[in-house]
C-alpha cells in the first residue's frame, strides 16, 4: 500500500514500535489511535499494514477499509469479502453478509482488521466481525479525530497521535522541498515556513511540494507571508492546517480546465468552500447545478458559457453579492424568476440562448444594478406592443438606473419605434432587426459602439429616424425598399455608416 516513508523521524518510528506492542498484547482486541486531522494517522497506521503483511508471523491477514464520513455497513462488509476473497451475490441482505464474514474471520487463528477514518460508532456484529469470544483472534485497530469515538468503539488501548516535534517536522520538510532548503539564503525562509506549519505532516508535506526546488527567495518569502496571514475559523483543530493547504492548492495546475466534459457536480460539492467568489464552469457537461451553489454567498462571477447541455437553474437570488452571470450559448428555456433579487448583478450575457422562451415579467426590473444585457442571437421574442403582465420587456429595461450596454435581436423595429430616446443614453448598443427565420452570424464586440444591423428588412415600410439618431453605424444586410444608401443618408439621422 502506497504512504509517505517515516525513516528518519524518530518520533513516528517510535510509534510504530508502541502499536505493535499493542497488538502482541493477546489481552487488547480493540486499539484505538486518534489526533487532530492531519497530524498523519492513516500515514503511520499504512506504515504499520505495509511492516505486518511483509511478515505474517504476527497475523495470517490484515484487512485495510477506509471508512470516511458517510458510513455505510455494507461498504465495509464489501472491502473485507474482497479481501477474503469471498463470493457474494448481489441478492444477500447484510445479515447475510454479516453471518458469512463472521464464519470466515473465526477459522482464521488471527486476523487484523484497520478501519481507518471512522467518524462515529460502527456496529461490528452487524458488520459481521467476531468480537467478545474467547475463541475469535480477530484484533481491530481503528483511526479517529476524536477519543470519545474510540470510548464509543469500547476500545481496550488508545494511541494519541500528536505533532511532530522540531527536528522531526523539518526533516520532513527538508524531503518534500529537497536539498535546496539548506542552501544558505533559503535555509532561515524555510526553516520559518516549516515552523509555520505546526509539526502537522499533511501541512508540511503540501507546503514543502509546493517549494519544491525553487531557487528564488522571493517565492519563500511570499509563502511565508501566506502563511502568516490571519487563519478564519474553522475550529480550533482545524485553523493550524488551513492555509498551508491553501499555500499548496494555489501551487497546483488547473485540473478542470473550460472544454472539460464534466457531466455532473454532487450536490454537496460546494458546501465546504462558502468562500469562493469566482466560478467558472464554462464548456462542461453539466446538465444542472447542484442545490450546495445557493450557499456561495461571496460569490461575484458564475461563468457557464457554453454549457450547451444546461437546461434549468436553480433559484439564484441567494447569491446576493453575484455581479456577473454569463449564460451564453446554454439550452435555458426560461430564467427563474428569484433571479430579480440579484441586486448586485452588473452583467447579464444571454447570447447565443437558442431556447429560451421565457422570462417572466419584473426579472429584469428588478436588477437594479445591471449595467450591460447582451441577448445577441438569443430566441427570446420581445413583446411587439412592449407592456405586458406575464412577459419582460423593454420597458423594463427603462428603469434601471445604470444601464447602458444593450446587444438584443428584434423581430421588429415597433417596439423601438414607439419610444426610442431611451437609446441616446446607452453608452454602447448593437441592435439587430431582423425576422426570426433569418439566421444571424453577427456578434458584438469591444470595438462596435452603437451599431444597428437591419437583415431582410423593408426599408419603406418602417420609421428608422428615431432608432439611426443615436446610431453610429449601420449594417445593411439584402433589405429592399431603397434604391441607394443616399436615401437613409438623407434622413440626417447617422453620424455614419457601414454597409
Amino acid at each position: 500500500m502506497p504512504a509517505p516513508s517515516l525513516v528518519g523521524q524518530k518520533a513516528a518510528e517510535e510509534r510504530v514500535a508502541r502499536l505493535m506492542g499493542f497488538l502482541n498484547d493477546d489481552g487488547i482486541k480493540i486499539i484505538g489511535v486518534w489526533g487532530m486531522g492531519g497530524v498523519g494517522k492513516t500515514t503511520l497506521v499504512k506504515n504499520l499494514n505495509n511492516m505486518l503483511n511483509s511478515s505474517l508471523e504476527s497475523f495470517d491477514i490484515v484487512i485495510w477499509v477506509k471508512v470516511s464520513k458517510d458510513l455505510d455497513l455494507r461498504t465495509i462488509q464489501s472491502h473485507i469479502v474482497e479481501r477474503l476473497n469471498l463470493e457474494l451475490n448481489e441478492g444477500e441482505s447484510t445479515q447475510q453478509r454479516a453471518n458469512k464474514l463472521f464464519r470466515s474471520l473465526m477459522m482464521k487463528k488471527k486476523c487484523l482488521l484497520i478501519l481507518d477514518e471512522v467518524w462515529e460508532k460502527i456496529d461490528l456484529d452487524i458488520v459481521g466481525v467476531p468480537q467478545g469470544h474467547d475463541q475469535a483472534n480477530c484484533k481491530i485497530l481503528l483511526t479517529t479525530r476524536s477519543l470519545a469515538v474510540c470510548r464509543q468503539m469500547m476500545t481496550n488501548a488508545d494511541f494519541r497521535v500528536d505533532v511532530l516535534n522540531e527536528e522531526d517536522a523539518w526533516n520532513l520538510f527538508v524531503q518534500n522541498a529537497g536539498d535546496i532548503a539548506e542552501l544558505e539564503g533559503i535555509h532561515t525562509h524555510a526553516r520559518a515556513n516549516a515552523r509555520k506549519c505546526c509539526g502537522l505532516p499533511l501541512a508540511i508535506n503540501a507546503v514543502g511540494k509546493s517549494l519544491r526546488n525553487r531557487t528564488v527567495i522571493e517565492l519563500w518569502k511570499n509563502a511565508l507571508s501566506q502563511l502568516q496571514c490571519s487563519v478564519p475559523h474553522y475550529g480550533s483543530s482545524e485553523e493550524e492546517i488551513y492555509l498551508p493547504l491553501k499555500l499548496s492548492y494555489n501551487s497546483l495546475p488547473r485540473f478542470f480546465s473550460s472544454g472539460n466534459p464534466l457531466r455532473k457536480i454532487p450536490d454537496g460539492f460546494f458546501r465546504e468552500v462558502r468562500a469562493l467568489r469566482f466560478l467558472n464552469l464554462s464548456g462542461t457537461h453539466i446538465t444542472s447545478l447542484p442545490p450546495s451553489l445557493l450557499q456561495l454567498g461571496e460569490l461575484h462571477a458564475l461563468l457557464l458559457r457554453d454549457c450547451p447541455l444546461l437546461d434549468k437553474l436553480p433559484p439564484l437570488g441567494a447569491l446576493e453579492k453575484l455581479q456577473v452571470l454569463d449564460l451564453s450559448g446554454t439550452r435555458l428555456r426560461e430564467l427563474p424568476k428569484e433571479m430579480c433579487k440579484l441586486k448586485n448583478l452588473r452583467e447579464l450575457n444571454l447570447s447565443r440562448t437558442h431556447h429560451l422562451e421565457d422570462i417572466e415579467a419584473g426579472t429584469l426590473s428588478g436588477l437594479s444594478s445591471l449595467e450591460a444585457l447582451d441577448m445577441s442571437s438569443s430566441a427570446y421574442k420581445w413583446d411587439v406592443k412592449c407592456k405586458t403582465e406575464q412577459k419582460t420587456s423593454l420597458y423594463e429595461l427603462l428603469s434601471l438606473e445604470q444601464f447602458s450596454v444593450l446587444h438584443r435581436r428584434l423581430d421588429t423595429v415597433g417596439c423601438l419605434a414607439l419610444d426610442s430616446t431611451w437609446l441616446g443614453r446607452l453608452k454602447k448598443f448593437s441592435i439587430e432587426i431582423s425576422p426570426r427565420s433569418c439566421s444571424s452570424n453577427y456578434l458584438p464586440n469591444q470595438h462596435d459602439e452603437k451599431v444597428v444591423i437591419l437583415r431582410r428588412v423593408d426599408l419603406m415600410e418602417i420609421r428608422l429616424e428615431g432608432l439611426l439618431r443615436n446610431a453610429f453605424a449601420l449594417d445593411l444586410v439584402t433589405c429592399g425598399g431603397i434604391r441607394e444608401v443616399s436615401e437613409i443618408a438623407g434622413r440626417r439621422s447617422l453620424c455614419g455608416y457601414q454597409a
